[in-house]
């Protein structure tokens, strides 16, 4: 498909020389060129086009200052960002530290080409026939800033002597003390050694209790795990209805979706329209403060609330989805559990990757972890007879005392069976029936969740308090609740 451009860049010897080589490259180039910027929405509106080319330099723009300047382009380029499918690619003169092109890669703007001669034919061209990617932007930021694969950290002879010791009874397991062995050794026997995860890292987040307004009982902190023991069992599922139920009992709760999954909680919650302008995922700001080593904000991330619910999800607009750990991804999440200290408890949604490194150190501060399992014999097996270093994992979570089970599409028939009793036994802390295709459907559908049924909000209630049991203070859950009404419904938004 022919991929049509507009320039904007008020030069027209410059704009002739671009429109040439473009058309020469099989590219559709607008004759309505853009000459001042009050004209720029009009001819967007007329031409449709897929890409805008503007020089910030160049492009005659009506401000008394540089600052003021760069002030009503950044402007113009966040609204064409956000609210028009337009690639933007930005032709400028400027210094790579220049804080303009980091506000233009926040506004995730990766087609910036800053020199005084553009090679149109080698760079720009090549480039523009391929999907943007941040990667394009490295040599602004900086090649060592740029986004690598994971990387094996240096450990120290103290690092080494600390992962072969025995954790204490809050770290991950109860794992036999090993004598140090060369590398080497390490790597033939790491197949045949059956661990359970280690932690190097020693975190934990104190803060004083929150206390609840209308009764005076004082709330401590809580934070959670919820992961999929398999793909697709449920964590999200779980996760959104456990928010929606302390939403219910008038308690703050911080919801972190899984944070190298996609984007999949803006779209649900309709977040292209009930989402605050220019919301997007603080944990992603700070990779990129990170890459760019800018100390300051440079966009104000505004909260996104649905109901008491302070929602910490990506905008998959402008947020990358992002596979691969960097090692300053822990850091970056403790920033935001400190931004986010309002609500008592925080859900951290980690779905299947909950095997990562930095779910590790997660789970290690956390204060429980809940597995969500589906009736899945074959699953059930794999815990019986743990291969794979993934399920050797999920063996030493669930010998932990703050580990339990969350059973997702269970019968009470299968509850009592005799091979889900021997498998999770006491650590099956609550069960979810598997409700019709339909509803559920219907219930995403509405942005909302099976808790606003009145049809399951009951027989929900009651699961959700054996959980919540375990969270909150007893004399909170057994106040009577106002309103039925009262719940988390997807649906106001309060900024």
């Amino acid at each position: 498909m022919v991929k049509k451009i507009v320039l904007a860049i008020s030069d027209t010897t410059y704009a002739a020389y671009l429109r040439e080589d473009f058309l020469a490259a099989g590219f559709e180039v607008s004759d309505s060129d853009v000459m001042h910027i009050k004209y720029l929405d009009e001819i967007l509106d007329n031409e449709q086009p897929d890409i805008l080319c503007i020089n910030d330099k160049r492009f005659n723009i009506d401000a008394g200052n540089e600052d003021k300047r760069e002030l009503i382009i950044l402007q113009k380029l966040r609204d064409i960002r956000f609210n028009r499918n337009i690639r933007i690619v930005v032709f400028t003169e400027r210094e790579n530290n220049d804080e303009f092109l980091a506000k233009l890669i926040y506004l995730g703007i990766y087609d910036i080409f800053n020199s005084r001669k553009i090679d149109l034919d080698n760079k720009v061209i090549p480039q523009l026939l391929q999907e943007s990617d941040i990667k394009n932007v490295a040599e602004i930021v900086g090649e060592n800033q740029a986004p690598k694969g994971p990387t094996i950290p240096n450990i120290s002879a103290e690092d080494e002597k600390e992962s072969d010791s025995v954790p204490e009874e809050d770290e991950i397991g109860n794992i036999a003390s090993s004598t140090k062995v060369t590398k080497k050794k390490v790597a033939a026997k790491q197949e045949e050694k059956v661990k359970e995860p280690v932690i190097k890292k020693q975190y934990k987040l104190s803060f004083e209790p929150v206390y609840e307004k209308q009764v005076g009982i004082a709330i401590p902190r809580k934070t959670i795990v919820v992961a999929s023991m398999n793909k697709r069992s449920g964590a999200t599922f779980v996760s959104h209805l456990l928010a929606a139920y302390i939403s219910e009992l008038a308690i703050d709760v911080n919801y972190m979706e899984n944070l190298y999954d996609e984007g999949y909680t803006y779209p649900l919650l309709k977040g292209y329209t009930h989402a605050p302008e220019n919301y997007r995922s603080e944990f992603m700001l700070h990779r990129l403060k990170d890459m760019l080593q800018k100390e300051t904000d440079i966009l104000s991330i505004p909260k996104w609330k649905q109901g008491k619910i302070n929602l910490i999800v990506k905008n998959p607009i402008v947020d990358k989805e992002c596979v691969t750990e960097t090692e300053n991804d822990f850091d970056h999440f403790i920033k935001v559990m400190l931004a986010n200290q309002d609500a008592p408890v925080t859900i951290i949604d980690a779905g299947n990757d909950w095997d990562k490194n930095f779910y590790q150190d997660v789970c290690q501060m956390a204060d429980y972890i809940f597995f969500v399992a589906e009736p899945d014999l074959h699953q059930m097996l794999k815990i019986a007879h743990p291969l794979q270093p993934k399920e050797r994992k999920l063996i030493g979570y669930l010998s932990l005392d703050k580990t339990f089970v969350i059973g997702n599409r269970f019968s009470q028939s299968l509850v009592k069976h005799e091979v889900i009793e021997e498998c999770f036994g006491e650590k099956l802390v609550a069960t979810i029936p598997a409700y019709p295709t339909e509803d559920v459907f219907e219930a995403h559908l509405s942005s909302s969740t099976l808790l606003s049924s009145r049809n399951y909000h009951k027989e929900l209630e009651n699961i959700l308090k054996k959980i919540t049991e375990l969270l909150l203070p007893k004399e909170l859950l057994n106040q009577k609740k106002n309103s039925i009404l009262s719940g988390f419904r997807f649906r106001k938004t309060t900024n």
